[in-house]
């Protein structure tokens, strides 16, 4: 964590780059996962069959799965960890969402900021329902005040 309180945004991977575009690669929520005839990445598995006649069992190569847990935003091809090449950003190079306040991390933090907002969220509409609320609104917006709200429509008694 950097003096001013920011942190590194989780979204972007540390050091891993597009090779095309030369941006920092996104992290994936979800990573996208296929089987292909050859090897994509060095980090591909092998997936294997096991082949039975009754008589003689053997296993046979099906292909690899890849597993792409990057993407680039710029050109949106997707990247596993062995595909995305190394880079040492410089500041300039950076997103400008790449550092990110920290989340509350105590319980307590995020139950005073609640309440704050809640606070906060209850002194506007108190203004909005206040004297002054309805000059502010606007006449055609205005609640009324008196009880001609409560009066049911003609024909509804």
């Amino acid at each position: 964590m950097s003096a001013e309180g920011w942190v590194r945004n989780p979204r972007y991977a540390e050091h891993a780059g597009c090779p095309r575009c030369r941006v920092p690669l996104v992290m994936m929520p979800v990573p996208v996962r296929y089987v292909a005839p050859r090897r994509v990445a060095a980090d591909d598995e092998e997936v294997v069959e096991s082949v039975s006649d009754g008589f003689k069992a053997s296993e046979r190569v099906r292909g690899w799965r890849h597993t792409a847990t990057m993407r680039c935003p710029a050109c949106g091809a997707l990247f596993s960890p062995a595909q995305a090449r190394r880079f040492d950003w410089k500041p300039s190079d950076l997103p400008a969402d790449w550092m990110v306040r920290p989340l509350p991390a105590q319980p307590e933090d995020g139950a005073e900021a609640f309440a704050a907002l809640r606070r906060s969220l209850e002194e506007s509409s108190a203004r909005r329902r206040g004297g002054d609320g309805g000059a502010r609104l606007g006449p055609a917006n205005a609640v009324p005040t008196d009880g001609s709200q409560r009066r049911l429509p003609i024909g509804a008694e």
